[in-house]
């Protein structure tokens, strides 16, 4: 992440989202959502996974066949009237802001040094910890590390060679609408379970 500062948990910042901004928080580069991120989004939204697909996002396969949705900033879609039409159910990239999460050989907290953001030194002194917890990203963060040990998992396979099992995974770990037998209710464990159908479709040694 350019523009950033590797900080830890007990790392202490001052943030406050400024209703009407323009900050660049929501504007720039598209981010990669996990399937969870896109079933919490349709859940909010009431809309199935493929009508928001549709209307607010876009596809994208990476080099090495992972399929993924994308959610452009420019300015981002769910802005309205300068304020987040999804805030319940933002992704973990904006409950996160000003921190953001990498991963490198485990989970790394890098904090924004962009002053253009209005919100940052507003409000109460709180530590990153604290403000993961003021956000409800606790949960998110899990599932995101368990969306990119799969992704790790599927760039070291040969997927880019398979088209057609990159289009099961797209369906499998996108597509709500389709409501696999005996599948939980509950986001996160519907998330979960479509990982681990996923990796096992990634193991399958037989080609499609």
């Amino acid at each position: 992440m350019k523009g950033t500062v590797s900080v830890g948990g007990s790392f202490v910042l001052r943030f406050a989202c400024v209703s009407g901004c323009s900050a660049p928080c929501c504007r720039g580069h598209a981010i990669a959502l996990s399937p969870y991120e896109v079933l919490r989004i349709a859940e909010y939204l009431k809309m199935g996974s493929e009508e928001l697909e549709e209307r607010y996002l876009r596809q994208h396969y990476e080099e090495s066949g992972v399929p993924l949705l994308m959610l452009e900033r420019s300015p981002c879609r769910f802005l309205v009237d300068g304020r987040c039409s999804i805030y319940p159910a933002r992704p973990l990239a904006c409950r996160l802001y000003p921190a953001g999460l990498t991963w490198r050989r485990g989970a790394e907290f890098r904090l924004s040094n962009d002053g253009r953001c209005p919100g940052m030194g507003r409000g109460e002194a709180r530590s990153l910890e604290e403000h993961i917890l003021q956000q409800e990203a606790g949960v998110y963060i899990k599932m995101w590390e368990r969306w990119v040990e799969f992704v790790e998992r599927a760039e070291s396979s040969n997927l880019c060679s398979q088209p057609l099992k990159q289009v099961f995974l797209k369906i499998l770990l996108y597509n709500f609408d389709i409501r696999m037998k005996d599948e939980p209710a509950a986001p996160e464990e519907r998330f979960l379970h479509r990982i681990e159908l996923a990796g096992m479709l990634l193991s399958a040694h037989q080609p499609l």
